[in-house]
């Protein structure tokens, strides 16, 4: 069994097929693993940047955030709280720290 290539090594090999295809070469078993691999990966990947992606949407939305969460909860906004909160870099961190800290399932 053939180990995995690294990262490194499979964009150089996808770097290639996209060389070769452009001069209208046909692609080799290995760059169309590593087209295949690189496919899988990003699936893989995708709702881990889609839940990133989210949590980058409430630093810079803290309001939208904090509305949602209050609609979760089925409580209203308190606009002063929420103003105040949204001026607090600990808070806006917090948001931030949570999305680090958590890993969705695989």
């Amino acid at each position: 069994m053939t180990p995995s290539p690294t990262t490194a090594e499979l964009i150089e090999t996808l770097r290639e097929a996209m060389i070769d295809a452009d001069n209208g070469q046909l692609l080799h078993a290995n760059q169309i693993t590593a087209i295949e691999q690189a496919i899988a990966f990003l699936q893989h990947q995708a709702p881990e940047v889609e839940r990133l992606r989210g949590a980058l949407n409430d630093v810079c939305d803290t309001i939208g955030y904090l509305r949602r969460m209050a609609e979760e909860r089925g409580s209203k906004l308190d606009g002063a709280q929420a103003y105040a909160l949204c001026l607090d870099p600990q808070f806006i961190r917090s948001i931030a720290r949570k999305a680090l800290e958590t890993e969705t399932a695989p």
